[in-house]
């Protein structure tokens, strides 16, 4: 259990990072953003992420149950 919390950690370091980086190369983070407004836009970044992610996946879904039905 403690190897899946480890990864978990990691996985969510890697998100982090590459929404900060992305935040710099866009330049929405630069030398006067507080840590607050970087803090806000990872939340946000993170909650788009997730909603992309679960459309993709409800896609696939409906996808394959109209495969099924075709059958």
């Amino acid at each position: 259990m403690g190897t899946f919390f480890k990864y978990l950690i990691y996985l969510l370091v890697i998100i982090v990072l590459y929404l900060v980086i992305k935040g710099c190369y866009d330049g929405s983070i630069n030398s006067q953003t507080t840590v607050g407004n970087v803090a806000s836009q990872v939340s946000q970044g993170t909650q788009e992420m997730a909603t992309n992610a679960a459309n993709v996946v409800e896609n696939m879904v409906d996808g394959t149950k109209q495969a099924r039905q075709h059958q």
